[in-house]
């Protein structure tokens, strides 16, 4: 009798894992984690950027450093969080396309944004023009990336029926 009970567990085991049970779940557990990272980084960095704005205007520029701070964390914990899911064919293009985006804004956190936290009122024009260069395509750059990592995300809601209709949730 526990030979057959065996038997059969072992038996559905292998009919799940074959008929890619495993596969979608993991898939689904990297689209829910990528859509939400990026809507997050989507708002954060965006809000460094309207503080930078107001920064220019009000030529105070303590703000910044702890937004930034925030920012480097939340893309460290992303990267590691997204490294954490196990990897399957259907996701190694969202997984890679995701880790280019949260390295280039890692890169940019850690390289340009730290430049506009010492500057004052005193700070020449010219230097805050330099600055800004480095940051010029910043935030088009950061929004076209999580647009290309939303059209992987629906190429693989296609192939793993990951969302639900609207009008079949419950």
């Amino acid at each position: 009798m526990l030979r057959i009970v065996c038997l059969l567990c072992f038996t559905s085991l292998i009919l799940l894992s074959s008929c890619g049970f495993e596969e979608k779940h993991d898939a689904k557990q990297l689209y829910y984690r990528v859509a939400g990272i990026n809507d997050t980084l989507d708002r954060m960095t965006s809000d460094w950027h309207q503080k930078l704005d107001q920064a220019l205007v009000s030529k105070n520029f303590n703000e910044l450093q702890p937004l930034r701070r925030e920012l480097g964390t939340f893309i460290s914990q992303s990267r590691l969080a997204i490294s954490s899911v196990a990897s399957t064919k259907g996701t190694d293009k969202v997984k890679a396309d995701e880790d280019n985006l949260l390295a280039t804004q890692s890169a940019m956190v850690a390289e340009v944004y730290p430049n506009f936290e010492r500057f004052s009122a005193l700070t020449p024009k010219e230097e805050l023009d330099k600055a800004l260069a480095l940051l010029s395509n910043d935030l088009v750059a950061e929004k076209t990336a999580i647009t290309l990592v939303k059209s992987d995300l629906d190429t693989m809601d296609a192939k793993y029926k990951i969302k639900k209709p609207l009008g079949k949730r419950k």
